[in-house]
């Protein structure tokens, strides 16, 4: 979970209202990403395939590869790859201040051209996400296009998480991940308010899944249940978590539903609304200004763990 874009200050000033940051009460914040625009691909943009061979080793090579790294997402796959591919040029490309790259892997992909949003150690792999495209929006949005997310082992890239069909000039469907409370990691989309689109899991032999987005996700080490809110209307939000245990930690306001701790008064209209259960306050971000804002992101602060999230 990530808090979208918000959590204002007591001076009611916006902290953070870049998609992809997870900010907390005591002001900490994980990374997610930010958004942009997705370009066409093109050759020189694609995975390049392990070579094919007809010989019975390579044929068992492949298939214990295509074992290994399954989707189970319409339009996206997992392809095992040689060689970081580069990213396509991209002369109007307006990085939005993407991650600076620290791992070696990271480098790797950026000498390529990439933009990085994501970097992660998990189980024998490093996983880097980026993007080969990026332009700034409002309230310090960012919109991204030609995603990936590379899977390196022992300092070798061995596959590239990617989109089957590339829609053009279309916001990526893989922009940034983020980790899961208890193992795993949820794959955002690049739309100036990414949305969750699906998950990623790998498997004690190695294996790697992307897998459709759990409809509840665990918080503050598996003591808590939190369901997945992206895009839900406010109202419809609030009915989920009340039948989760979670109830308003604010005032009342309209319809049922809580009123708001605080609101940008300008840009998208993020606000936030609160909830407490019994492993801590739960912060939900919505934007825009319909009667039932859109939820764009959510975060826990458990109970005696300071900017815990799931």
């Amino acid at each position: 979970m990530r808090s979208k874009a918000m959590v204002l200050g007591l001076s009611g000033v916006l902290l953070a209202a870049s998609a992809g940051w997870l900010v907390f009460a005591d002001g900490s914040r994980q990374s997610g990403a930010a958004a942009s625009q997705a370009m066409p691909a093109d050759d020189s943009a694609q995975a390049t395939p392990l070579a094919a061979s007809s010989s019975p080793s390579a044929d068992a090579s492949d298939a214990s590869a295509q074992q290994r790294f399954l989707s189970e997402v319409a339009g996206l796959v997992i392809t095992p790859v040689a060689a970081i591919p580069a990213a396509a040029p991209s002369p109007d490309n307006a990085p939005c201040g993407g991650l600076a790259p620290s791992s070696a892997e990271a480098r790797a992909m950026a000498a390529q051209g990439w933009i990085i949003t994501s970097d992660h150690k998990a189980g024998p792999y490093r996983l880097i996400a980026a993007v080969g495209r990026e332009q700034a929006g409002t309230s310090g949005t960012c919109l991204r296009g030609d995603g990936r997310i590379a899977l390196f082992q022992n300092g070798q890239i061995r596959a590239l998480v990617q989109e089957q069909s590339p829609a053009g000039d279309q916001p990526t469907r893989i922009a940034s991940l983020d980790p899961l409370d208890q193992g795993g990691f949820r794959l955002f989309d690049g739309d100036y308010l990414g949305q969750a689109v699906a998950g990623l899991q790998i498997g004690s032999d190695g294996s790697v899944r992307i897998i459709p987005q759990a409809k509840v996700d665990t918080a503050c080490g598996g003591r808590a249940r939190v369901p997945n809110l992206y895009n839900l209307p406010i109202n419809r939000a609030h009915d989920v978590l009340a039948r989760h245990g979670w109830v308003p930690a604010g005032g009342q306001g309209q319809n049922g539903v809580p009123a708001p701790e605080d609101c940008a008064g300008t840009g998208l209209g993020f606000c936030n609304y609160a909830y407490q259960g019994a492993q801590g306050r739960l912060t939900v971000t919505t934007a825009g200004e319909a009667d039932y804002p859109p939820v764009v992101g959510y975060g826990v602060e458990c109970t005696g763990q300071a900017g815990g999230a799931g």
